[in-house]
């Protein structure tokens, strides 16, 4: 990217030696479009949690992104999916009738470690899970599935810093895109110049207005890999339509240190709209993969 940005600084981890996936993600044959993103991330963790059989879930913006709707949302998918390897859930939500929405989710999965958090994740996140109070070998997993300007970079710095060790907690980052010009285009007040500040984690956000969709998607793609350490960090697009059709709606940033993550995502992408596979099938085809959960791996 050109010309010079306050962001650029020493990381917060020592990114190691570099790695390459033990797969390369396939070519996306069946693109996610906007109602279908919640199945994309539950059908990755089912693939993730298969092979470690266990985890942690976060999801800093838990509330169905529709009050209204009957459709299931991410959180409520996480909860159902097969096999129940998921160890714990931490929810987050700032809208009151959202958080009577997940505390009638959590009470109809009483047999699980489900709890729910009222109030701004930005603030009770960090004071709920400090740092390094997630074991070092518990899969973790953090949704920030955003409505524009809502999930300040600091956030993103504490989810890092959750697990003490190399291997930091996955993130899926929802970038928008399709309306995020109209969106900087309407910052005109101090409140508002502060709140896309900390959201982008510096005060150059005036850059943004300048730059297109791309740039503003590879900035975010560099800051994860960069700033935060993560050793695979890919962008993808979620779409206004079925089949790729209309705008990009959003870009999911997924950060990950783990090399069959990319893999993982890739199958979950090109799958999340189909019926889950056969939990016999997953064995068979996932089966001989290991995950360590606490080293990143070297070679």
């Amino acid at each position: 990217m050109a010309g010079h940005t306050s962001w650029e600084k020493v990381p917060l981890f020592d990114p190691g030696p570099e790695i390459e996936p033990t797969k390369r993600p396939k070519s996306v044959e069946q693109p996610v479009w906007s109602e279908n993103k919640a199945d994309l991330i539950a059908r990755y963790l089912r693939y993730f949690v298969f092979i470690t059989r266990h985890g942690t879930y976060i999801d800093a913006f838990a509330g169905p992104q529709t009050i209204r709707s009957d459709r299931a949302w991410t959180a409520q998918l996480v909860l159902e999916s097969e096999p129940k390897w998921l160890r714990h859930f931490h929810l987050f939500e700032l809208a009151p009738s959202k958080v009577t929405r997940l505390n009638d989710l959590a009470t109809q999965h009483a047999d699980r470690n489900v709890h729910v958090y009222p109030g701004n994740s930005n603030r009770v996140l960090p004071q709920t899970l400090p740092a390094d109070s997630i074991r070092a070998r518990e899969a973790t997993f953090c949704l920030l599935d955003q409505r524009t300007f809502e999930c300040e970079w600091a956030l993103c710095e504490h989810i890092a810093r959750l697990r003490p060790g190399p291997t930091k907690p996955e993130q899926f980052y929802f970038l928008a895109n399709f309306w995020m010009s109209r969106a900087l285009a309407a910052i005109s007040t101090e409140e508002t110049e502060r709140k896309i500040a900390a959201w982008l984690g510096d005060d150059d956000w005036q850059l943004l207005r300048s730059q297109r969709p791309a740039e503003r998607r590879a900035l975010f793609v560099d800051k994860f890999r960069d700033l935060l350490g993560y050793r695979f960090v890919e962008a993808w697009p979620i779409f206004q339509r079925p089949r790729g059709q209309g705008a990009t709606m959003y870009w999911m940033i997924h950060a990950s240190d783990h090399p069959e993550a990319p893999h993982l995502m890739a199958r979950a992408y090109r799958r999340a709209i189909e019926p889950p596979e056969p939990l016999d099938q997953l064995d068979f085809e996932l089966g001989d993969l290991t995950i360590d959960t606490c080293t990143a791996a070297e070679d």
